[in-house]
């Protein structure tokens, strides 16, 4: 009887193991794989990939053409009036990029990069 438990408690966690231990790369995505903290110089085109899900894990960074929206209100103008701008810009990464661009910026690239320059940006614009 104690034998057959250790058994299935093995089978269980060798079950989990396995479960938990892939790592799915979807279409218009590259995956970049994270050891430790640090991330390895290959990227993976889309696919199925084995990790071990106790030191690994797979950061995903799409590559297809995105839309950043974003709203911007109390803008000043150069007449000294507030005003609202909306904002829709078209972008994309190239897969040899996405290592660079994870270790530079990080996984919220998008905020970073894209939110803050076109704040600046309008804010000039409207001033002018």
């Amino acid at each position: 009887m104690q034998r057959t438990s250790w058994h299935l408690l093995a089978s269980c966690f060798l079950a989990l193991a396995t479960a938990t231990g892939c790592a799915v790369v979807r279409p218009g995505e590259v995956g970049v794989k994270q050891r430790f903290g640090k991330l390895r110089e290959d990227t993976y085109p889309q696919g199925l990939y084995g990790v071990n899900p106790f030191t690994t894990r797979m950061v995903r960074v799409p590559i297809r053409t995105q839309n950043f929206t974003s709203r911007y209100e109390d803008i000043p103008s150069k007449e000294g009036l507030n005003i609202a701008v909306e904002l829709s810009v078209l972008y994309s990464f190239t897969p040899v990029h996405a290592r660079k661009l994870l270790e530079e910026v990080g996984e919220e690239y998008e905020q970073v990069l894209l939110a803050n320059v076109f704040r600046s940006a309008i804010a000039n614009i409207c001033a002018r």
